[in-house]
């Protein structure tokens, strides 16, 4: 991966990562791991994209606040 200069590369995509969560899911896990996740992800992106021309893109500049920690609560029932 260095031929390929993976850090400065990494880090440029991590740049444009629009949100905290995004940038957050690119350190964690840059690319999927075997041929099931690559196919989940692709379906969460087409899902995204059905949804964004369906409702249209949000243009904000604003980021949005990290709600993580009531996912988690709301996915534990809590």
């Amino acid at each position: 991966l260095d031929l390929l200069e993976w850090p400065r590369l990494f880090a440029a995509l991590l740049e444009r990562c629009a949100s905290a969560y995004g940038r957050k899911a690119w350190k964690a896990a840059p690319f999927p791991d075997g041929h099931a996740a690559v196919d989940a992800h692709m379906a969460d992106v087409q899902a995204l994209r059905a949804l964004l021309q369906r409702f249209g893109e949000a243009a904000t500049d604003e980021e949005a606040p990290d709600v993580s920690a009531a996912l988690a609560r709301a996915y534990k029932g809590a």
